[in-house]
């Protein structure tokens, strides 16, 4: 029942103004009725003069997206292409994000799998080395063009300009190949409807689902719609299982789900590409009119008449106007003028004073709208320390947070095809890994390096981060990559290595006996043999 289709009764302040003044009391009561049909929320109101022409529509996630991506991610492409605040807002999300690649970790559950810490060193050195093999151009990329790290920042990019992308697992045999598995990222205007055709509950945007809304197969067209040179090629479309019969991925498709139901991801500067664009002309339009008005002109009057072309042949039928046409006014332009005229100049006023204040206002509301502070967005800080660091702070959650969204949708999946070949190949021993998820699960265990956010001030926050160690509430691995973003097992090894060398040479100020009790390579325990092997492999 709705409890809004009853009215309210009166309450006795009503029964009591009623009876004392009734004109008021009706009046009130009416009020109140008026509001309790309408609802609690003043944002619902149709009654007033803000809200009465809004009127959104109410349509499904694929509803509100579908019928206006193609645009989006044309003109999403087109302010990266042209635009310096977008191009920027992307290259700073890909640098931040992936940078030069995410790296792998090999974390097994060792409790799980029940192995001792010398074999599960062993096994995940072995299993990274296998993967950085994969990693090169010639075995992941389909294309034979970029390597891992690469193709991570190819999808990332992609997925930011476009809104989402595919990455499809297939299997490519070639000589001087290790690995069958290669990826073959696919953009994502070729997802598409075959033949075009409208969207139906099952089929929309190319992706098809069951009743329970997983995607079963993904529609991709043998070319891209825009690709002019392949006019005379017919476009046809291949229908691609999502997965294969034990559930693994065949098809990753790479987007943020911001919505129940949605299959297909918007892309990063949609909220802002109206805004970015007046932004854009305004600036134009400033350049423009400060050009101008930086050039001088100089018009002389002059009392002798006007001096006709050499070719004119009939001086009595020709005006003197005639010749006079429109100026192009530029720097140190000189204009001869007739008697009798004057001139007025324009005061354009420029450079705008007030341009740079609301050309930072517009930046703070888009830098908002993606997650950016605006000194981030525009490269530019100013303020304190403190103010420079918490830009820094609330930039970084975003990015981590990207991070773990681009691990968990093609980095991990990635990793996991990989290995599921190698462990079927017998290049690495896995008991019990086509035989038991959870024991599958245990074996592909990893964690995503990437690069570090950088220190405003690295005394500071490297005593920080010394104290969080001595007082045990992080790790030489985990401040190392907070720092730094490096892998502090595989640094372990060529620390050792380093001070052996400084002790053999009799060089003081590096010695072991010198650094801090919370520095890596003080007293430092014997490295295990998998984290050597991994650093000399």
């Amino acid at each position: 029942m709705d409890l809004r289709s009853k009215p309210p009764a009166p309450t006795r302040l009503d029964r009591a103004i009623a009876a004392v003044f009734p004109q008021y009391g009706l009046r009130r009561y009416m009020a109140r009725r008026a509001l309790a049909l309408q609802g609690g929320y003043s944002g619902a109101r149709r009654d007033r003069s803000g809200t009465q022409n809004w009127k959104p529509g109410g349509g499904s996630a694929d509803a509100d997206l579908l019928g206006d991506l193609a645009e989006l991610r044309e003109r999403s492409r087109d302010l990266v292409r042209n635009n310096p605040l977008a191009r920027g807002a992307i290259r700073t999300n890909v640098t931040s994000v992936v940078g030069p690649g995410l790296k792998l970790k090999s974390q097994i559950d060792r409790a799980v799998l029940k192995l001792s810490d010398t074999e599960a060193d062993a096994w995940e050195n072995r299993a990274e080395q296998l993967f950085r093999f994969w990693c090169r151009a010639n075995e992941c990329d389909l294309t034979g063009v970029q390597d891992f790290d690469a193709l991570q920042g190819l999808v990332f990019r992609a997925v930011l300009e476009s809104g989402d992308c595919l990455a499809a697992l297939r299997m490519r045999q070639g000589n001087g190949r290790v690995f069958e598995t290669t990826l073959d990222v696919i953009e994502a205007d070729r997802l598409s409807n075959p033949s075009n055709k409208a969207d139906s509950i099952k089929l929309a945007g190319g992706v098809e689902i069951d009743d329970a809304g997983r995607p079963t197969r993904y529609h991709i067209c043998n070319r891209h719609p825009g690709d002019a040179v392949l006019g005379s090629v017919s476009s046809e479309w291949q229908a691609y299982a999502a997965r294969a019969d034990d559930g693994s991925p065949l098809i990753l498709h790479i987007f943020e789900r911001a919505r129940i139901g949605q299959r297909r991801g918007e892309p990063y500067l949609a909220p802002v590409v109206e805004a970015l664009k007046q932004l854009s002309n305004y600036a134009e339009a400033e350049l423009d009119a400060a050009v101008m008005s930086a050039c001088f002109a100089v018009f002389v009057k002059s009392a002798a008449p006007a001096v006709l072309p050499q070719n004119s042949t009939n001086a009595n039928t020709t005006s003197a106007s005639d010749f006079y046409k429109d100026v192009d006014i530029q720097k140190a332009t000189l204009v001869t003028m007739r008697e009798g005229d004057d001139i007025s100049t324009a005061t354009p006023g420029r450079p705008n004073e007030n341009f740079d204040p609301f050309f930072l206002s517009v930046c703070r509301q888009i830098g908002v709208a993606l997650e950016l502070p605006y000194e981030i967005l525009i490269k530019h800080f100013t303020a304190s320390y403190a103010a420079a660091r918490a830009a820094l702070l609330e930039a970084w959650r975003a990015f981590r947070a990207r991070r773990a969204w681009l691990v968990s949708t093609f980095c991990q999946p990635s990793y996991e095809a990989v290995l599921a070949e190698a462990v079927a190949r017998g290049l690495i021993a896995a008991p019990g890994f086509f035989g038991d998820p959870l024991v599958r699960a245990a074996w592909c265990g990893a964690a995503w390096i990437g690069p570090a956010p950088g220190q405003i001030d690295p005394v500071k926050e490297t005593d920080a981060a010394i104290k969080k160690i001595e007082a045990t509430l992080s790790t030489y691995s985990k401040e190392t990559a907070a720092i730094s973003g490096d892998d502090w097992e595989r640094q372990f090894p060529q620390r050792r290595r380093e001070e052996a060398m400084v002790r053999g040479a009799g060089m003081r100020g590096a010695s072991t006996s010198q650094a801090s009790p919370a520095d890596p390579a003080a007293t430092p325990p014997d490295p295990t043999p998998g984290a050597t092997q991994g650093d000399d492999a």
